[in-house]
């Protein structure tokens, strides 16, 4: 299966968070907890790691919403000041829980 995809975007300087969601299979009781992934300053959403452990998790049954922090989407690697990072972390959640 293939896990959906998208892009979060706010405020008139655009911020943007990509993420990909791995769900339990079709057909599965719903989840009473699901896990939000978050890469450390060397990776980004896509590192093996992170992979294997989101698709572990979602063949137990969780889902899992892995994401970007908007500076590795723009191609940077250095992080910005944490009170960034708690903002897009709060709408990472946010974007979890719509799920």
């Amino acid at each position: 299966m293939t896990p959906p995809r998208g892009a979060s975007r706010r405020g008139a300087g655009v911020v943007t968070t990509d993420f990909e969601y791995d769900a339990p299979k079709h057909g599965s009781k719903k989840a009473d907890r699901a896990v939000l992934l978050a890469h450390g300053a060397g990776a980004d959403m896509h590192a093996a790691n992170l992979v294997a452990f989101a698709a572990a998790l979602a063949a137990a049954g969780i889902p899992v919403l892995r994401f970007n922090f908007a500076y590795k989407s723009a191609g940077r690697s250095s992080p910005p000041k944490a009170e960034t990072l708690q903002t897009e972390l709060r709408d990472a959640r946010a974007e979890l829980a719509r799920r």
